[in-house]
């Protein structure tokens, strides 16, 4: 009887030990990330153990961190709503049911069934934490000019002008040799709203024909084209050579040496 006694005791004092808290929300943080772009570029992913499970993807990108964390701020609210998901085949998204806001893509993985990274989110993202993870030339644009020789022959040079490295605005025509690159150069820096003239010229003479900004000086002469596959309008990418041509650095690149 002694004995039944103590285990009861020993089961009772077991029963009345709190539960430890899952692992996963231990290791649950919102990563904001992104910033280094001309365009709203901010982001944010949310990890588990290191796992990237829900995101804002680029079409829901957004101007600043404090977006980023407007939007955190739902996903804490609204991630345990069942109401708040809108589930189509294998696309899970958590929306704001109040305004229809998206706010976060489910990432679900090669081995891992949505439904169960749905309920890792719903579970952790309340008491998740948020961590700065910007890039790190978020504040500094980087605006350059870039001459560059061929690699291989023949031989011949471009001139190309970027901001925060991958963001090519300009390049200039294939130039022959490096003085016809530097002159190039020297017009692009010699920029003056007055004088010069933006253009848009149409290339082809039959379609499917397309249309691409050009700078010309102040002779007439065309000088570079606006890079087609940025996706900014005329008026913006005027505007971004404008802010900043004067303060771009140059560098000659010769990958044959």
């Amino acid at each position: 009887m002694a004995a039944t006694i103590v285990l009861l005791m020993l089961v009772g004092m077991a029963c009345a030990i709190p539960a430890p808290a899952p692992e996963a929300a231990q290791n649950a943080t919102f990563f904001i990330r992104g910033g280094a772009h001309l365009f709203p570029s901010y982001f944010y992913q949310l990890e588990v153990d290191g796992t990237a499970v829900m995101e804002m993807r680029e079409s829901g990108w957004v101007a600043s961190a404090q977006e980023v964390q407007d939007m955190i701020a739902k996903v804490r609210k609204f991630a345990a709503d069942e109401n708040a998901w809108i589930v189509e085949y294998s696309s899970y998204e958590l929306t704001d049911p109040q305004t229809g806001q998206l706010i976060g893509y489910l990432n679900c993985g090669i081995n891992t069934a949505c439904p169960d990274v749905q309920k890792i989110v719903r579970e952790v993202a309340a008491s998740a934490e948020v961590s700065m993870d910007l890039d790190k030339n978020v504040n500094d644009p980087e605006p350059t000019f870039y001459i560059e020789k061929s690699e291989f022959p023949p031989q011949w040079y471009t001139v190309s002008f970027t901001v925060y490295h991958d963001t090519l605005l300009f390049s200039a025509p294939t130039l022959q040799n490096i003085t016809a690159a530097r002159e190039n150069l020297a017009a692009f820096q010699a920029y003056d709203p007055n004088t010069y003239t933006w253009e848009s010229v149409r290339v082809g003479n039959r379609p499917p024909f397309f249309f691409v900004y050009q700078l010309k000086d102040s002779t007439g002469t065309p000088i570079g084209a606006a890079n087609m596959g940025f996706h900014a309008t005329n008026e913006e990418t005027k505007s971004f050579y404008e802010q900043y041509y004067k303060n771009a650095a140059v560098v000659e690149r010769d990958p044959t040496k």
